[in-house]
């Protein structure tokens, strides 16, 4: 159960991050305000898409999505223990929000502190689904946020890289000839005395 203390620094928190106020969060949170509390009619205080409910709680993080938004008390939550994909009641992560609203410097900023690419909602959407649904004619970004949401993704027919050495048994030597993939190495001649006329000499 929170203090009564608690619960007037929670309080005093959520005024501080609307008001962007660095200093007084820090010092809030030093007090003892919990930075992964959920805050009721968030909707009510930030932009959400209509079909969001007016009712819906929603971490803290979500207070400043918007106009609250503030780099430094981003990161200030991020190192307090905020995840960067921290989740509305309907699932949202903050790099969704991001996309919905066409805000690229946003979308980069998420990525570039870890966001999942691939994170679903509770609707089951993807994030990809989202930016492929924002109309190039009402976002100028469009593309550019789908290139930065596919940049960090790995390659599906990435291959082993090549040259790799191999081993290839040889029976004279009795140790392996180093190779490079797709060369193939025939194994040396061989010239052994035989026994010959008399005189000396070799016999091939």
């Amino acid at each position: 159960m929170t203090s009564p203390q608690q619960e007037t620094l929670n309080k005093l928190l959520v005024e501080a991050v609307k008001a962007r106020d660095l200093q007084h969060v820090e010092l809030y949170v030093a007090k003892g305000a919990d930075v992964n509390m959920t805050v009721g009619n968030v909707s009510e205080r930030i932009k959400y898409p209509k079909y969001e409910s007016t009712m819906g709680r929603a971490p803290l993080y979500h207070c400043m999505l918007d106009e609250g938004f503030d780099e430094k008390i981003s990161d200030f939550l991020f190192a307090q223990g905020v995840a960067v994909d921290v989740k509305s009641h309907t699932g949202s992560t903050p790099l969704m929000l991001a996309v919905r609203n066409g805000n690229l410097p946003r979308v980069k900023y998420y990525l570039s502190r870890g966001a999942d690419p691939l994170a679903v909602n509770n609707a089951g959407e993807m994030v990809f689904d989202m930016a492929r649904r924002l109309s190039a004619g009402d976002v100028p970004d469009r593309q550019k946020i789908i290139d930065a949401l596919i940049a960090p993704m790995p390659d599906a027919n990435k291959t082993a890289p090549q040259g790799k050495a191999e081993a290839v048994g040889n029976d004279n030597a009795g140790a392996p000839v180093e190779t490079t993939q797709g060369v193939v190495v025939s194994k040396p001649l061989q010239i052994s005395p035989r026994k010959g006329p008399p005189g000396g000499g070799f016999k091939l």
